[in-house]
C-alpha cells in the first residue's frame, strides 16, 4: 500500500512541477525577436505638388522593436539622382527631411520631377518603401518681348 501512495504523491509533484514550470516560460519567439517589416509613409508633400525652394517631406516610421534609419531618394526616371537621411523620432514614429534645392543662387536640386522614395530599416535590416511623385521647378518664367 505504502509503494502506491508513495508512486502517487510522485506523480502529483512531478505533474506540479511540470505545469508550473510551463506555465512560467513565455512560449513563442519572444518579445525582442524582430518578424516583421518596418511601416513607413509619406505625409507632405502631397502626390504631385509643384515645389519651389525648399523641399520639406514628413512622414510616419514604426516597427514593432525599432526603426533604425530612415533614408529618402529623389529618384529620376526610375534612378536614384539624390539620398538624404532624414531625422526620426523614435517615441513618436515622426521623420523630416529638409532638401535644400537651391543654395546661395546655385541649383543644388535639378528642376525635374521626381519620385520620393523613403526607405525605413530596422534594427534586424528589414526595410520598407514609400513612394510619392513631386516637381521641383525653381526656374522663373521667361517673357519674351
Amino acid at each position: 500500500m505504502n509503494g502506491k501512495k508513495l508512486l502517487s504523491k510522485a506523480i502529483i509533484l512531478i505533474t506540479l512541477v511540470t505545469l508550473g514550470f510551463f506555465t512560467s516560460c513565455e512560449v513563442g519567439l519572444g518579445a525582442s525577436i524582430d518578424t516583421a517589416v518596418p511601416k513607413i509613409s509619406i505625409s507632405t508633400p502631397v502626390t504631385n505638388a509643384v515645389q519651389k525652394g525648399d523641399l520639406t517631406i514628413t512622414g510616419t516610421a514604426t516597427d514593432e522593436i525599432e526603426v533604425r534609419s530612415v533614408v529618402v531618394n529623389l529618384l529620376e526616371n526610375g534612378i536614384s539622382k539624390y539620398t538624404y537621411p532624414a531625422t526620426h523620432d523614435k517615441a513618436s514614429g515622426l521623420w523630416k527631411v529638409i532638401i535644400p534645392t537651391v543654395s546661395e543662387g546655385f541649383t543644388v536640386v535639378a528642376d525635374a520631377k521626381y519620385e520620393i522614395q523613403a526607405i525605413a530599416t530596422d534594427t534586424d535590416g528589414k526595410t520598407s518603401v514609400a513612394t510619392r511623385s513631386v516637381q521641383i521647378d525653381n526656374t522663373a518664367p521667361t517673357v519674351l518681348v
